[in-house]
């Protein structure tokens, strides 16, 4: 409401709507995790190992800014990269150096 400082005061009344954002509360959250994947030993080019895919509750839209990397310390020779949730393996592996790899 507004009033004016006439010796008859008008007054005057607006409608206002406030409407409240969701804050970035929650954390993404994997479909179908744990991946289990596997990839043929020795094999010299680069090879797609499979896809990730991540929601965020906050933002359920798919082109909701969830971005992907892998922890060094799960990856410590770089074998692997990740980009928009692509896993790729860019150097060879080799089972009887690594049999399983658990990244994060």
């Amino acid at each position: 409401q507004a009033v004016d400082s006439a010796s008859t005061p008008n007054t005057a009344y607006a409608t206002i709507t406030v409407t409240v954002l969701d804050v970035n509360d929650n954390p993404p959250q994997f479909l179908l995790a744990p991946y289990f994947f596997t990839l043929t030993e020795e094999q010299e080019d680069t090879v797609i190992v499979n896809q990730i895919v991540a929601i965020d509750p906050d933002q359920p839209l798919a082109s909701s800014g969830v971005s992907y990397s892998l922890d060094p310390e799960s990856n410590p020779d770089d074998v692997f990269t990740i980009e928009n949730g692509t896993i790729t393996a860019v150097k060879p592996v080799d089972r009887e150096m690594v049999e399983i790899y658990k990244l994060k």
